[in-house]
């Protein structure tokens, strides 16, 4: 266990945020996460972006929390969940499924008004609960990568919010949970962007999944629709290989390195990240979208509307 640096970094913590920031199932992916700080004794919220797969949510887009019933606003970007919220058309959000079966209320994080939206919101949620530490994770890493990999699917929400963390107050690290589980970047191209940030210093640690982290996992699921965040399960079991995801479109590989989360200094992450940066002064998710659309990234949203015919 590489956690030493990272045990370090959360030291002097007391209440932490642990948010899935590539969509509404990577919250499964940060389970582990809060369960490690929780073993710290760190008191911890846990929530998502909220958007959801197509797959789910037929309906292009993040969704705005005033397209969401049964929320506690805390501000006009972040929102209590409880197991009861949903959009006013009835799609139940995979944090509302956390919500569930956490037994406790998930934050869900409205991304449509852009980085600054976020950034704005999660000031004040941090400080009205006195957070000291935001830990955003990525189920795959694309937050991690270039913006040009052939694999690349849905970098916009990762780099939405690892804009907002580099410009928060609050201490901020970034984690990358199942590398290559969600069928976008391959083993190689990981490999490469995680060994130049660790070239830069940007490297905190790595922890792997507990088998206590495995065994709640398994329960989660029955709560949290997700391809990507639970496939590091089946390693455990003892399979590798490949297996395909999202209807057959895309081929997940299964490694022994999917089991851990590695842990990033948000800035070397942000100093990577070109897409984070080309649209860290956004102020719509619509105006991130189309920098990046300009610049030849393909993004979720993108994609989604050519699925529509609406592109």
């Amino acid at each position: 266990m590489v956690a030493e640096e990272f045990n370090l970094h959360i030291k002097n913590v007391k209440k932490a945020l642990v948010l899935g920031i590539g969509g509404g199932g990577d919250i499964l992916g940060a389970l582990p996460t809060r369960n490690y700080l929780k073993n710290m004794s760190i008191e911890c919220r846990m929530g998502c972006v909220a958007y959801e797969r197509s797959q789910y949510d037929s309906k292009p887009g993040p969704r705005s929390l005033n397209e969401i019933e049964n929320v506690i606003k805390v501000n006009d970007t972040v929102a209590l969940a409880s197991d009861a919220t949903k959009t006013s058309y009835g799609l139940e959000f995979q944090a509302s499924g956390m919500s569930r079966f956490l037994g406790e209320n998930t934050v869900l994080i409205d991304i449509t008004r852009g980085v600054e939206g976020v950034r704005v919101g999660l000031e004040d949620f941090c400080r009205k609960f006195s957070v000291n530490l935001v830990v955003g994770v990525d189920v795959g890493g694309d937050v991690i990568a270039s913006g040009y990999e052939k694999g690349l699917r849905s970098p916009l929400t990762d780099a939405i919010m690892l804009a907002a963390l580099k410009k928060l107050s609050v201490n901020t690290i970034i984690g990358v949970f199942g590398v290559c589980c969600d069928g976008e970047l391959k083993l190689h191209e990981i490999s490469d962007r995680l060994a130049k940030i660790y070239s830069e210093g940007g490297f905190i640690g790595a922890i792997p999944l507990s088998f206590n982290d495995i065994e709640i996992m398994r329960e989660a699921v029955k709560y949290v629709k997700t391809e990507a965040s639970r496939l590091p399960i089946l390693i455990a079991e003892g399979r590798t290989g490949e297996t395909s995801i999202r209807g057959g479109s895309r081929i997940a590989e299964l490694t022994f390195f999917s089991i851990f989360t590695y842990y990033l200094k948000t800035d070397t992450v942000y100093k990577n990240n070109m897409m984070a940066q080309k649209i860290s002064n956004s102020k719509s998710f619509l105006e991130a979208y189309e920098i990046l659309e300009k610049i030849g990234v393909t993004t979720e949203y993108g994609l989604q509307l050519k699925r529509k015919g609406l592109f």
